[in-house]
């Protein structure tokens, strides 16, 4: 599947529209987002359209295509600033396009929304961003902050099996590999299916 995405993606996208008797060719008419309630709050459909950016460009990005994903997901966040899950894809969207500094920017002002808005959340759902800020920091060559998020990192979320595959990840790429072992272990500990 991921390959098909990546082949339907890889190009322009270029449209032609039967018209009347002949075929012409002409831009595809522009979407149109469904709008907000009078008082401003969001509408199904407006919610619905959200939910849909957010799967497109996570396809999107699975065929490897940030480039088109990051206007969906920055109209997503533009739209609900505190929707986790989209806020994570924008910032690894900037990060796979190299925006390196879009992705911190956007990672901390994500994090102070969320701690401002932490009333509405269970404290349990707030998510750890230590793993992205490590991931970050390797980017920007600065392994110390890296090490120093990942063993936060390791002890926020030590039930989650996805992030100790995460963490061994990063630490073999940082060379280290009894750690990432250990961490793979981990994993394998919590859930034999990872």
């Amino acid at each position: 599947p991921g390959r098909c995405l990546n082949e339907a993606f890889s190009g322009a996208i270029k449209v032609a529209f039967a018209a009347g008797q002949g075929s012409v060719n002409r831009e595809p008419p522009m979407r149109q987002h469904p709008k907000r309630f009078e008082d401003g709050s969001a509408t199904p459909a407006f919610l619905a359209d959200l939910a849909n950016d957010v799967r497109l460009a996570r396809c999107l990005q699975t065929s490897g295509r940030h480039d088109l994903a990051l206007p969906l997901l920055e109209r997503v966040h533009r739209e609900d600033p505190v929707r986790v899950a989209s806020a994570l894809q924008l910032i690894e969207a900037y990060r796979a396009l190299g925006r390196t500094a879009d992705a911190m920017q956007q990672l901390e002002n994500f994090s102070d929304a969320l701690e401002a808005d932490q009333a509405e959340w269970p404290a349990a759902f707030l998510p750890n961003f230590d793993l992205m800020r490590a991931l970050l920091a390797l980017d920007c060559g600065d392994v110390e902050t890296a090490m120093v998020c990942l063993r936060a990192a390791e002890k926020g979320t030590p039930q989650l099996p996805g992030m100790h595959v995460q963490l061994g990840q990063v630490y073999a790429r940082l060379r280290q590999p009894d750690k990432a072992e250990q961490a793979f272990r981990r994993a394998l500990e919590i859930d034999e299916a990872h």
